[in-house]
């Protein structure tokens, strides 16, 4: 099941929401979720969710991107990509703090998606967001064999 346009559109503003650009001269302030590519990543991860996590995925899109669903999730009849950013801040922030427990997890969702995306390594292990902030990567592969704790004692 492909994302459409729409889809992929929606949550490249929520994206950007959550991790947005700034007018400041660093690095870090210049990159947004969208610089990063999260909506071109998106694909790659939906794919392996099983069908109902892929529908539900898609349903909750559905209401970020109607006047109804902006309604449902954060009380203004509104599609989220139509909004300036300060509103979709604000609406954000809103359904964080709902008492409808079907925005509260949107926001969760979303938030969790969006983050993960923007720090992403790509086939390299390299990541945008990693050279902004200075992390020079994993120092290689891991082990073949995985480590063994070793438990200590007590006394």
């Amino acid at each position: 099941m492909s994302l459409t346009e729409r889809e992929l559109r929606t949550f490249a503003a929520i994206a950007d929401a959550f991790f947005p650009s700034f007018a400041g001269s660093a690095l870090l302030d210049r990159l947004s979720a969208s610089r990063l590519g999260v909506e071109r990543r998106l694909p790659e991860v939906v794919e392996h969710w099983s069908f109902e996590q892929q529908l539900a995925f898609r349903g909750t899109l559905a209401l970020f991107a109607t006047r109804a669903g902006g309604l449902a999730l954060f009380g203004e009849a509104r599609a989220f990509d139509t909004m300036s950013s300060l509103a979709q801040e604000r609406a954000l922030l809103t359904m964080a703090e709902s008492p409808r427990p079907f925005a509260r997890q949107a926001f969760k969702t979303m938030r969790q998606l969006a983050l993960s995306l923007a720090a992403w390594p790509d086939e390299q292990g390299q990541s945008p967001l990693f050279t902004a902030i200075g992390y020079p990567g994993p120092l290689g592969p891991p082990p073949r064999t995985p480590r063994r704790l070793k438990p200590i004692t007590v006394d």
